[in-house]
């Protein structure tokens, strides 16, 4: 799978969870997903994570490659993710 299809895909389902009623952690339908690339650098966008990580204060505040930051997504959609681990 090539980085345009796999951006594509993240973007597509970050838009699907902005379309979801709640896609926050507290809603049983939602889960946490950090997306990493087989070196462990992550391929959330800065300032695109959804709520705090390990290393960032608030929604939005990640950086460019953050290992910990993480979205909101429907659950299920996190596993079919190439490189998409649910966080608990």
């Amino acid at each position: 799978m090539n980085k345009g299809i796999l951006t594509t895909s993240i973007l597509a389902a970050a838009f699907a969870a902005v379309l979801t009623e709640s896609a926050c952690a507290d809603d049983a339908k939602g889960e946490k997903c950090r997306i990493n690339d087989a070196s462990g650098k992550s391929l959330i966008k800065a300032h695109m994570a959804d709520c705090a990580s390990d290393h960032s204060s608030c929604a939005g505040a990640n950086s460019e490659g953050d290992p910990h930051a993480y979205l909101y997504l429907p659950e299920g959609v996190c596993g079919k993710i190439k490189g998409g681990v649910v966080v608990n």
